[in-house]
């Protein structure tokens, strides 16, 4: 009885050995994506307008398949005082990958979470003044009005607490660089609302507050946060006008196979199979390394000449 030879399929190949399936592609000069080792797959961004509680937010599509949606919620809080004297603020992201499952939130959802808080803080992208409440606003009948300066008298300050709704379809490997991409396009574009009291009680044009005794002095109460409105139609941007653009802060992922190092690392054998994956944040039109993270094995100083010759091309194309 004579056997023959059964050739496997490359993409069964990919389930049983996938960095065996990686290597032949890769001698054949293309990947199992069909990209080319150098190549990036397209991304496009859309600003969603604020509705609603939202205020503001953006949706990502990556290739024929990964989408991810974000949406900004505000809050206020009270100033914490000296705690709240970095330069640099931060957001509070909420992420659900999409798996067809509901429960407790993943390693992968959790790490991704809190490695964006910090790196938004980090890397300075909000100013931590621009997340301060300004003077507050008093609605007297149908008119809110605004000081220009904040009262000496009062003694509680507040802050906005930003929270964003991260929620992705369709996941099709590491997802840093791509929610990285997506949040620094919604905060540029993000306003912030002015934030102003109501008033209950009034005599004319003049609006009785509750006063108490400083010494011979009569003071202002505090005002309570569940007294606090946000003022939809008067906005200030969260980036200010001049200031760096978040959008300029490019991040790209890599990845690398027995030394080779391959860009936009992307589906299930290649996730599998590298060695290691490391993302790269820089400045557009500029070689300036801004973060670096690894996950693997390290990588050494050719691999990152490599991926920021890559990321070069592909932020001028």
């Amino acid at each position: 009885m004579e056997l023959k030879q059964t050739p496997i399929p490359l993409p069964v190949l990919g389930r049983v050995q996938p960095r065996l399936a990686l290597s032949r592609h890769l001698e054949l000069g293309v990947r199992p994506n069909l990209k080319t080792p150098t190549e990036f797959t397209n991304i496009s961004v859309d600003v969603l307008e604020p509705s609603g509680e939202s205020i503001g937010g953006s949706i990502l599509r990556y290739g024929s398949h990964t989408r991810i949606i974000t949406t900004l919620a505000l809050g206020i809080r009270e100033d914490g005082g000296h705690l709240d004297n970095d330069a640099s603020g931060t957001i509070y992201p909420i992420l659900e990958i999409s798996r067809g499952r509901v429960g407790a939130p993943t390693d992968e959802e959790m790490s991704l979470a809190q490695k964006l808080f910090e790196l938004i803080k980090i890397n300075k992208v909000i100013d931590s003044n621009n997340l301060r409440v300004g003077p507050l606003g008093t609605q007297i009948e149908s008119t809110i009005e605004y000081p220009e300066e904040e009262d000496e008298l009062q003694t509680k300050r507040y802050r906005y607490v930003i929270t964003a709704n991260i929620q992705v379809f369709g996941r099709s490997g590491p997802l840093f660089d791509l929610i990285w991409r997506l949040m620094m396009i919604a905060l540029e574009q993000c306003q912030l609302p002015r934030v102003y009291q109501e008033a209950n009680d009034f005599k004319g044009s003049q609006m009785r507050v509750a006063v108490r005794m400083r010494g011979r002095q009569l003071v202002k109460e505090d005002v309570g946060i569940e007294s606090l409105k946000f003022d939809m139609s008067n906005k200030i941007p969260l980036v200010t006008p001049g200031s760096p653009r978040p959008s300029l802060l490019l991040c790209f992922k890599f990845g690398v196979f027995e030394g080779q190092v391959l860009s936009d690392i992307e589906g299930e054998v290649e996730e599998l199979s590298v060695d290691s994956v490391f993302y790269l944040i820089r400045e557009e039109n500029s070689s300036v390394i801004r973060h670096i993270s690894v996950q693997g094995k390290a990588v050494d100083y050719s691999h990152l000449v490599a991926a920021l010759a890559m990321s070069g091309a592909a932020g001028t194309s």
